[in-house]
């Protein structure tokens, strides 16, 4: 094998033609050509290199807004599950009274994972590759956030869900051991075991009304059916009357009886009072048997209409006949009597102690 300088020695010299145009050419070109050659070279280099820095520079830009439209879609997602969670059964559930569930703590947890302030973001809004990272990792944060506190609001959620539940399922069976007996449709209490058996809240929701209908139902019929018996049992109204209102009717005829006796004897003593003041008039009375004719006239106006009717006009009455003194038999400080009023003793058969006891009353009166 040849050696390079075995290839040299052997390559024939150049020709007085070729030599002179060699020498031609160094002789033309000129001493800047090389250093411009050199810079055009460098330029390029230069140019090539900032180009490839833009595309290589747009191309992390484009990545880092990729990456943040994805932190971005992730925050708003987790975001969204937390206000669904949050104005959905969380709300409702707020709605829930202590004594709606087996459980109350299950409502201060559930308000407790609510109190919290949720946090705020801008998004994908910066321009530079830094701005962009930084915004990633706040989406990154928000979106943890987001999903942690969702969890636990989930959790909260379902524990009032199963306490409440169990408060329904506890009054359930509460209402299916009390009916027994008590409805008037027993498949409304098989269908009740069955909604217990089977843990589904709607379906004890409706058991549990139409049992309770039942029992309504059958109450009603029960006081119908009494009331009937009642009915039946009780005595014709046309035929007798009850104690109490018999022994009313009779206290109420009494009193009437006693009222028109009243304004009977009332009607008669004023009636009365002409012939009274006629018999003082004739002498058939005196002004000191007045009171007594208008007692007399009260009580018995039959007896002083009798007694009137006897008694003969005794115009000479008009005094005593024993000047006032007392006559003879009676006892000094013993009331004595007129004539009169011994001859009216005598027609109504009265005592003189009688009559002076009368006569007492009715002046005292």
């Amino acid at each position: 094998m040849k050696t390079e300088q075995e290839t040299e020695t052997n390559t024939p010299p150049p020709t007085n033609g070729e030599t002179a145009a060699v020498e031609e050419s160094r002789r033309v070109r000129p001493k800047w050509l090389v250093p411009l050659v050199a810079g055009l070279c460098a330029l390029a280099l230069v140019v090539a290199g900032g180009i490839g820095w833009k595309i290589w520079s747009d191309r992390r830009l484009a990545e880092a807004k990729a990456a943040c439209a994805t932190a971005s879609d992730a925050a708003r997602g987790a975001m969204n599950d937390w206000n669904t969670l949050v104005n959905g059964d969380a709300a409702d559930l707020l709605e829930v009274k202590a004594d709606q569930v087996k459980d109350a703590k299950t409502i201060d947890a559930l308000k407790t994972a609510l109190d919290v302030e949720a946090p705020e973001y801008e998004g994908c809004v910066a321009d530079g590759k830094d701005g962009l990272e930084t915004a990633i990792d706040e989406l990154d944060d928000a979106a943890a956030w987001y999903e942690k506190h969702t969890g636990s609001l989930k959790k909260a959620v379902d524990a009032v869900n199963d306490s409440k539940l169990a408060k329904t399922i506890d009054t359930a069976k509460t209402l299916l051991e009390s009916s027994n007996g008590n409805v008037q449709d027993d498949k409304t209490r098989e269908e009740l075991s069955k909604a217990i058996e089977a843990k589904n809240e709607a379906a004890i929701a409706k058991a549990s009304k139409a049992v309770n209908d039942s029992i309504a139902a059958k109450r009603k019929a029960d006081e119908e059916a009494k009331a009937k018996a009642q009915a039946e049992a009780a005595p014709d109204p046309q035929k007798f009357v009850a104690m109490a209102t018999f022994s009313a009717v009779q206290k109420e005829a009494a009193q009437l009886r006693d009222e028109l006796t009243k304004l009977k004897n009332e009607a008669q003593a004023a009636a009365l009072k002409d012939d009274i003041e006629a018999a003082l008039k004739d002498g058939r009375l005196t002004a000191a048997t007045k009171g007594w004719a208008e007692s007399l006239a009260k009580t018995a106006p039959d007896a002083l209409k009798a007694f009137l009717a006897t008694q003969p006009p005794v115009q000479a009455l008009t005094g005593t006949q024993t000047g006032g003194r007392t006559p003879a038999g009676d006892k000094p400080g013993t009331v004595s009597l007129t004539a009169e009023e011994l001859h009216i003793c005598e027609s109504l058969g009265l005592t003189r102690e009688e009559f002076i006891e009368a006569r007492q009353a009715t002046e005292e009166e």
